[in-house]
């Protein structure tokens, strides 16, 4: 409803979803005031009572959520500000656990935080936390891993293509204009 209705006052209805424990709904409030570090803060106590609740039927929902407010506010927040965010998410996911679904949901993140984190420091994340508590061996890590390698090669080809594409226009257009003009005016 927030989402679509206008004319209310930001600051009284999320004084009264405060009250009333909605944690989506002021999150949303204020994202739309710009205070985006107590948007993620509400938006991750979501996360983290799905997750402490057992549902993970949820908890994919309200990680879609946070990863949309994530991508959605990225360009307003510093470089820091973004790895914070991003790897406490990494974190909480990590100590789901290894079934098959949380694992889903842990490439589900990482998939989408590479646009906005450096490789190299989601790699050095991982390596870490598997050398703690999250992971018995780096078998446990390996599909991330591999999956987190196999979209930065794709990446790194579709970069290639698109610079070649680039460049052939770059290089043919100047040289096909002159001769479009000329076919032009012999008509």
């Amino acid at each position: 409803y927030l989402q679509v209705a206008t004319g209310y006052k930001v600051d009284v209805i999320l004084e009264l979803c405060l009250i009333a424990n909605l944690k989506d709904a002021a999150a949303y409030l204020y994202e739309t005031r710009g205070d985006l570090e107590d948007a993620f803060k509400l938006y991750y106590d979501v996360l983290r009572d799905t997750i402490r609740d057992k549902q993970l039927v949820f908890v994919e929902e309200t990680l879609t959520k946070i990863i949309n407010f994530c991508q959605r506010n990225s360009g307003q927040l510093s470089q820091s500000d973004k790895e914070s965010y991003w790897f406490s998410l990494i974190d909480l996911l990590l100590g789901l656990g290894e079934s098959p679904d949380c694992i889903s949901l842990q490439e589900t993140l990482i998939d989408n935080m590479l646009g906005f984190v450096s490789s190299s420091k989601v790699l050095d994340k991982l390596i870490k936390s598997s050398s703690n508590k999250s992971f018995k061996t780096y078998g446990d890590i390996k599909k991330i891993v591999g999956n987190m390698m196999d979209t930065l090669m794709y990446e790194d080809v579709l970069l290639e293509s698109t610079k070649k594409i680039v460049q052939h226009d770059i290089f043919t257009t100047p040289y096909q204009q002159p001769l479009l003009t000329c076919s032009a005016l012999h008509l």
